[in-house]
């Protein structure tokens, strides 16, 4: 259950990364 959760939590985190990486992607896209 405990690692269930702790899996849960670090794949929030990587969805939450990876968000924040296409944000930065897009923001370059309109800078150049």
């Amino acid at each position: 259950m405990i690692a269930n959760n702790a899996a849960a939590r670090i794949n929030i985190l990587f969805k939450r990364r990876n968000l924040f990486h296409q944000l930065i992607d897009i923001y370059a896209c309109i800078q150049s």
